[in-house]
């Protein structure tokens, strides 16, 4: 299980209008190890602004994964 924070700069072009320059990503991503070189999993995201503007619509992501780690030595 692995929580996660972020912070970035906003700037509204063709897209979604998020209200205002500065946003904030918070999530939590749980994977699970199939065997010695993969993963599987599943994550969530949250990004707003915190309400520190009028305008705050937020938006979330759902998200699968999977990796692949060969040991090649």
């Amino acid at each position: 299980m692995t929580p996660n924070f972020a912070a970035s700069m906003y700037e509204n072009g063709g897209g979604k209008n998020l209200g205002y320059g500065l946003e904030f990503r918070s999530g939590l991503e749980i994977a699970y190890k199939l065997d010695d070189s993969s993963h599987l999993g599943l994550g969530i995201y949250h990004l707003s602004n915190a309400s520190i503007a009028d305008k705050n619509p937020g938006e979330e992501s759902i998200f699968l994964s999977y990796r692949f780690s060969p040991d090649l030595f």
